[in-house]
This record gives C-alpha cells, structure tokens and sequence, in this order.
C-alpha cells in the first residue's frame, strides 16, 4: 500500500532532520574543539612549553569562557607561572563545568593547598578520589595534607594505597617511614627506611633516611663526609673470616674512591674498626687501599692512608652513643 504525505507532514519533517543535523553539526564542532584543546594543552605540558600555553589558552578562555577543558588548562599553566590564586580560580571554573573529571578536582586542590587553603585542598583531593579511587596524585597528595594536619594513621593508610598502584613511589615510601618514626613504631619503621633506600640510596632524603637508620642502631648503609660533599654508601663488608671486600661492597668503594681521585691534593683517610683481631684489621685496610688502587684510575697509593683499630668504633647520633665492632669509616685529609 502506497502511503501518502500531506504537505504539512513533509515540512515537520524536513524540520526536524534539518534540526538533527544542526544539533549533531553543533555537538561534533564541540568535541572536535575540545579534542583539539585537549591535544594542544598535552602537548605544551609534556615539552616544558609553559610560557607558550600559557598565552594561547588565554586566548582559549577569552574565546570559550565556558570551555572547561580551556579553562582547566589555562589553570594548569598559571600554577606554572606561580600564580596560585588566578589558578585557582579557573580550575575551580574548570571543577563547576565538569565536577565529573577526577583530574580537574585534583589540581584545584593543588591550587587551593598552594594558596593556604587547606580545608579546600583536601575536600578537592577526596573529591578527585570520589570519582577515581586509584586516582595516584590525589591518593598521595591527599596523604601529604594528612601527613601535615598529623593525622597520621589517615596519611599510612592513604600511602598504602598509592603504593599499591606505584611499588617505588618515593614520596610515599619516604613519608611512610617519617611517619612510623613519629608513631615510635621502630620495627616497622626500619623496614620502611631500608625499603627506601633499597629504590633510593642517593641525595638528600637518602642522607637524612641513613640518618634515621643509623639512629635505630642500623647500619647498613652510612654517610660520609669528603670534603664539602656527604655521600651515602652501603657500608662496607668483607668476605666471612677474610680481608676481601665483598662484591656486594665495590660500588660503594669505587664511588668513595672516585670523589677522592677528583680533590687533588687531598689524601683518602680509610679506618678499619675489628674489635679484638688487629691483625685482620690491617689486612682488610691494605685490601681496601689495593681495590682502589687497582679499580680507580688516576687514584695512586701516595693519596691513600690507612688505620685499623683492634676495638670499636664509637659513633655518637644525638643523645645515643653506638658501638660498631667491626666497620670501616672514610674522610679526606689535606687541601680541599
């Protein structure tokens, strides 16, 4: 049966299929601008290219003020420039167009916690968590604004979780320990700081985790000052019963040999510490200074002294003193 249209019914349809094509016109013009933002905003970030972002989602906002995506990016680049407070008022534009985006709520947080403000920070990273529960930075700047408010048991737990996303997270590995030192907990704190220093046993925050390591009778790993420089090493050991360096020890005395070797005009002071065996204390000082004789170029014996002791080395770590019954210390004597 052939079915007829009056001529009304042609125009209501013609109307509405020019409406659909209008709409969905409109709806692909958006996304295609909004890819593009997205793109161009990635790309300034991942090239350091901050200053150039900066200016061109400027020119974003002022043409699409309603752009979260423009405004989000915007933001991004002015905590860039240091300033927090116009930051944060467009990633809080950003937050108000699309509240559903984990990554807008998070970095609204950091422009909030960059400005002071605390309260707000910390609701934007659970917000961010909200949407995302294994969102990484909010989980771990979330446990850093814990950390500061001492809440610590809230700050362990929110650590745990972002190392179960990222094992070798070295903000959440390093405050997991600080915090387990302030709780008293040592046993659970040596464990950290070694787990620490296993992924990071170099810089600064390796230097203070020796320190703490040190201070909880441990030490495997140690500082030691040569010249204007501290270098932290694992500590040296020796085959069992024997003067050899053990392999597990070359690295440490190749890089204490090496920082050596670069202060011309100094000499490698090497003490060894063997309580109640002098005889094996001086083999394992004459092995040391052969290993770096043999392993450094440029570092000849002349430059190296050695010492051994047949007692103790007693270390003194704030108001604690420790006993090493066997150890070897390191330090340059002469001109710096």
């Amino acid at each position: 049966m052939l079915h007829r249209f009056s001529h009304s019914t042609c125009t209501i349809a013609t109307l509405w299929l020019l409406s659909v094509v209008m709409t969905s016109g409109c709806a692909i013009q958006d996304y295609g601008r909004t890819l593009g933002q997205s793109i161009k905003g990635d790309w300034y970030l991942q090239t350091g290219n901050h200053q150039a972002g900066l200016a061109a989602f400027r020119d974003e906002v002022t043409s699409h003020p309603t752009s979260a995506v423009a405004r989000y990016y915007y933001g991004r680049f002015l905590l860039q420039a240091g300033e927090g407070r116009a930051a944060l008022d467009q990633l809080r534009s950003a937050v108000d167009l699309a509240p559903e985006k984990a990554d807008y709520q998070f970095w609204a947080g950091l422009a909030a916690g960059q400005s002071g403000m605390a309260k707000e920070e910390q609701q934007h990273y659970q917000a961010a968590l909200d949407i995302d529960p294994n969102h990484l930075l909010a989980l771990t700047y979330l446990g850093h604004s814990r950390l500061a408010a001492k809440r610590y048991q809230e700050a362990l737990d929110l650590y745990a979780r972002s190392l179960q996303i990222w094992p070798t997270s070295p903000s959440a590995l390093y405050n997991r320990a600080l915090i387990l030192n302030r709780l008293g907990r040592s046993a659970e704190e040596k464990l950290a700081w070694l787990r620490f220093m296993a992924h990071y046993p170099s810089g600064a925050q390796a230097q203070q985790a020796t320190e703490y390591l040190n201070a909880l009778g441990d030490f495997t790993y140690r500082n030691h000052r040569l010249g204007a420089r501290t270098v932290t090493v694992e500590s040296v050991s020796f085959v069992p019963f024997g003067a050899t360096p053990h392999p597990d020890s070359h690295e440490s005395l190749r890089l204490i040999g090496t920082i050596a070797r670069n202060h011309p005009g100094t000499t490698l002071q090497v003490l060894v510490f063997l309580k109640n065996n002098k005889e094996l204390a001086r083999r394992r000082a004459l092995e040391i200074k052969r290993f770096l004789v043999n392993n450094i170029d440029g570092l000849a014996a002349e430059r190296i002294g050695v010492s051994w002791f047949d007692q103790e080395q007693m270390l003194a770590l704030g108001k604690k003193k420790h006993q090493l019954d066997e150890s070897v210390d390191f330090f340059l004597s002469g001109e710096q």
